[in-house]
């Protein structure tokens, strides 16, 4: 039984992201597909700005290449900035998901300074910041994955379907398709549907350099999200168009 299109896709990218090019009749031989199949299939990617078409094959696009953890601390304000607002949203709310990531991460830096809640996180380094005698601090179980800092497979699904929380703070690889948050890593695919299935309310953090990357796989379209928390910087044209898929909450400027 042949893949569907998405499926072949899906595969080529985690090919690609495996071994960094692509040739089309080895494509075309592995899937059992003609030539004109995988010509569009690279096309369909290439518009989608996942990879780039060369002859006879594509390489990988370097916006969907995922960076190690010690390389996104670029952008440190735009990150806080994202933070605050996130912080304002909570209103009280008393169980707390909180996704990994750098963004993620600026959150928990705040979070010890509010009343005591209960926070769970899916992020190894937000798990090490968070006071456990001030807050309830639970780290799903699981494997470690080093490039993320966070923790994925049955486990952390398993533990996430017995929670419940009132809101949700979900990282993202890029949103420059701007179909939906996306993510690097099948393996926290199926984690961030976890998350996103067990919160009553689910806002996507991202600052505005986001909107240059992307991630090879979609979590999910903006029906499913409440919100996107993000910076000023973001692009007019960008913004214009997004806030008729979903709400966007930016901080406010603190008048002097």
């Amino acid at each position: 039984m042949k893949d569907t299109a998405s499926n072949r896709r899906q595969k080529i990218l985690q090919k690609l992201q495996k071994d960094g090019s692509v040739n089309s009749a080895e494509l075309a031989k592995e899937f059992h597909v003609t030539m004109e199949t995988i010509r569009k299939d690279l096309h369909t990617l290439a518009q989608e700005k996942l990879i780039i078409k060369d002859f006879g094959g594509a390489r990988i696009s370097h916006i969907t290449m995922e960076k190690p953890w010690e390389q996104r601390s670029s952008k440190v304000e735009r990150k806080q900035e994202v933070a605050k607002k996130a912080i304002q949203l909570l209103n009280g709310k008393q169980v707390l998901l909180l996704d990994s990531g750098t963004t993620c991460h600026e959150i928990a830096l705040l979070l010890n300074q509010l009343p005591t809640m209960d926070i769970i996180t899916t992020s190894v380094t937000s798990f090490l910041t968070l006071d456990g005698k001030h807050h309830q601090v639970f780290l799903t179980g699981g494997r470690k994955r080093e490039k993320s800092q966070s923790v994925v497979g049955n486990w952390s699904i398993q533990f996430l379907q017995s929670i419940h929380a009132d809101i949700c703070f979900l990282g993202t690889s890029g949103l420059l398709s701007l179909q939906g948050p996306t993510s690097h890593s099948y393996h926290e695919l199926d984690v961030k549907k976890a998350m996103i299935q067990q919160s009553e309310k689910v806002y996507v953090v991202a600052d505005s350099q986001k909107f240059e990357e992307t991630g090879f796989h979609l979590i999910c379209d903006w029906s499913q999200i409440d919100g996107l928390i993000t910076d000023s910087d973001i692009p007019y044209a960008i913004y214009q168009e997004l806030c008729k898929k979903v709400p966007i909450y930016i901080l406010e400027e603190e008048k002097s």
